[in-house]
């Protein structure tokens, strides 16, 4: 698995590549959660995953409703209920 970060103002981009297997999951969640320290936004690539298991899938998941609990995807939501 290989993550690249690209940090904005209020928002991080990450760039995902490789195998995103069981193993690799608690250091998939280590890096989200590093990346979305102090920042509202996240946005993840994973045009490069060559893979992608149940267990990133929930790290997607818990991340998502993490930053939902935020506040950071209310905004979003309104634009998409439009």
């Amino acid at each position: 698995m290989e993550v690249r970060s690209i940090p904005h103002d209020a928002s991080v981009v990450l760039e995902i590549g490789g195998v995103l297997d069981t193993p690799a999951a608690r250091e998939f969640e280590a890096q989200v959660r590093t990346a979305t320290e102090g920042r509202r936004y996240l946005v993840i690539d994973l045009s490069g995953a060559e893979l992608l298991t149940s267990a990133c899938i929930r790290v997607l998941v818990t991340t998502h409703r993490r930053l939902k609990g935020a506040g950071s995807l209310e905004r979003e939501q309104q634009h998409v209920a439009r």
